[in-house]
C-alpha cells in the first residue's frame, strides 16, 4: 500500500478507488498547482491544512501515485449492450460524448453495475467500444456514409465534450418520432434499440425514395 509521509505521519492511499471518490478528485484540476493540497487530501484523507504545508517535492511524488491510481482500469461482468434499450443507447451515448469522468457513476450503473472506479473505467471504454460498433453498422442512417467518414466523424463527435448539443439532437429525433406528442416519447424511448433503429433507417429509405421521385416528375415536368 502507497503512503505519503506528513508531519511525521504517514497517510494511505486506497488500493482502490469507489466511483464516488474518483469522481471527487477528477473534479479537481490536476494541472492547477494551487489545487494540488485539495487532491491529496481528498485522495489520502489528510487534513488540508497539514497538505497544504507540505513542500512541492512531496506534494508531486503524491500526485504521482494519485494519477496512476485514476487511470486504472479492471476488467469486469457487464451487460450485454444490446439489449439495451432505446432511450438507454441514448443515455448512454449522450454521457460518452460529454466526457465518461462527468458521468462515470451513471456508466457504471448502467454498464455493470458496480462501485469500483477500475471497473467502471474499462466500462466506460468497453462501452464506447460497442457504440462505435453501433454507428459504423449504421453509418447511412447518420449521415455517414463511407467508413473513413465515420471513422473522421465519430473521433471529432467524441472528443468535442458537447453533451448538451448532443442530448438537443437526440431530443429532435425523439419528439419526431413521436409526431409531437410529448405522450408518445416515453414509449419510443422503451423499445429494443436495433427495433428504433431499424424503424429510423427504414423511414429514411422510404423518404429518400420518395424526394427522388419527386424530383424525377419535376424534371419531367419541366422537359415536357
Amino acid at each position: 500500500m502507497i503512503k505519503l509521509k506528513l508531519n511525521n505521519k504517514a497517510y494511505k492511499l486506497p488500493e482502490r478507488l469507489t466511483v464516488d471518490e474518483w469522481m471527487k478528485i477528477v473534479r479537481l484540476d490536476i494541472e492547477d498547482p494551487a489545487l494540488w493540497p485539495h487532491i491529496i487530501a481528498t485522495a489520502f484523507n489528510a487534513p488540508l491544512d497539514i497538505v497544504q504545508a507540505a513542500p512541492n517535492e512531496t506534494l508531486e511524488l503524491g500526485l504521482g501515485f494519485i494519477y496512476e491510481l485514476l487511470g486504472r482500469k479492471r476488467e469486469c461482468s457487464k451487460q450485454d449492450y444490446n439489449k439495451f434499450t432505446f432511450g438507454e443507447f441514448i443515455d448512454l451515448d449522450v454521457w460518452l460524448v460529454d466526457g465518461h469522468e462527468k458521468w462515470l457513476h451513471k456508466i457504471a450503473a448502467q454498464c455493470g453495475p458496480t462501485k469500483w472506479a477500475d471497473e467502471a473505467i474499462w466500462l466506460a471504454h468497453d462501452a464506447a467500444r460497442w457504440r462505435a460498433h453501433i454507428y459504423n453498422q449504421y453509418r447511412e442512417l447518420f449521415g455517414l456514409d463511407t467508413h473513413e467518414e465515420f471513422i473522421e466523424k465519430f473521433e471529432e463527435q467524441t472528443v468535442a465534450n458537447k453533451g448538451a448539443e448532443h442530448a438537443r439532437s437526440w431530443m429532435q429525433v425523439l419528439y419526431a418520432l413521436s409526431n409531437d406528442n410529448v405522450l408518445n416519447v416515453d414509449p419510443i424511448t422503451e423499445l429494443p434499440l436495433r427495433q428504433a433503429l431499424n424503424f429510423m433507417a427504414i423511414r429514411k429509405e422510404r423518404r429518400q425514395r420518395e424526394l427522388e421521385e419527386a424530383k424525377q416528375k419535376q424534371r419531367k415536368l419541366k422537359s415536357a
